[in-house]
């Protein structure tokens, strides 16, 4: 039986009352479980999935075809000048993502229902707008006043019942 399989099963480890719940975020950012996910899971992970990403060749708008793939080049170009936390893993993300979507339409109409399910998550109210300030600005370089009120997200829940109604699913 591995660390995690002992920890569920025992449920509470010294005093730790935070393992008392069996939720993700007490599971592995609390002791006992922290480093391990940190330096056993993460960690290699991360390192992996960005050494194999890099094999893909870096997309841009001369070497892809797809219209799709052009406007993920520019979210991802955007995306790239505002986030200060790991630039690689994000560049890794954008490699494999926009390469699956300019190649292989399977991916690229996924991809698209995926996002639907967002909008339609947006609409029902289930996907909360970013706070106010959000990401902090240690991680993010947007100009203040940003997230909150003033974010796409914020004003689609606003304006949720205008939407669906437009839609047609009110």
């Amino acid at each position: 039986m591995d660390l995690i399989e002992r920890t569920l099963r025992d449920r509470v480890v010294g005093n730790n009352p935070n393992l008392t719940s069996h939720k993700v975020k007490h599971i592995i950012l609390h002791f006992p479980l922290r480093r391990y996910f940190v330096n056993r899971v993460q960690a290699p992970l991360l390192k992996t999935m960005i050494a194999l990403a890099n094999k893909y060749p870096k997309p841009t708008k001369d070497n892809t075809d797809d219209e799709l793939a052009h406007a993920l080049i520019d979210i991802f170009e955007r995306f790239d000048k505002l986030n200060k936390v790991r630039p690689d893993l994000f560049q890794a993300l954008d490699r494999v993502v926009v390469n699956k979507v300019d190649v292989d339409s399977v991916y690229r109409y996924l991809l698209q229902s995926l996002l639907e399910l967002v909008f339609e998550s947006i609409l029902d109210g289930k996907w909360k707008a970013r706070p106010l300030g959000k990401p902090a600005s240690r991680y993010w370089r947007e100009t203040p006043p940003y997230g909150g009120e003033h974010s796409i997200i914020y004003k689609l829940i606003k304006h949720r019942d205008e939407i669906k109604s437009i839609l047609g699913s009110a």
